[in-house]
């Protein structure tokens, strides 16, 4: 667990966040997927706080190429 209460559970490679793994905000947004350097990268799922969840692929911590992004509307 981090001091901003962020938590992690995966793969490091050299203190860093590197294959697969699920990191939990504080703010209560969740993802789980592959790591690169500590950033997203690879194929994996962001669930947000507010219900919208983006499914799909990562490059260099920003979502890239295919995926789908549902929105929750209340």
């Amino acid at each position: 667990m981090y001091v901003n209460g962020d938590k992690y559970d995966g793969q490091w490679i050299d203190d860093m966040k590197y294959g697969v793994g699920t990191q939990e905000y504080a703010n209560r947004d969740k993802y789980t997927g592959e790591w690169r350097d500590s950033k997203r990268d690879g194929k994996g799922i962001q669930s947000y706080n507010n219900g919208d969840k983006y499914d799909g692929y990562w490059i260099d911590d920003k979502r890239s190429g295919q995926g789908t992004l549902l929105y929750y509307i209340t």
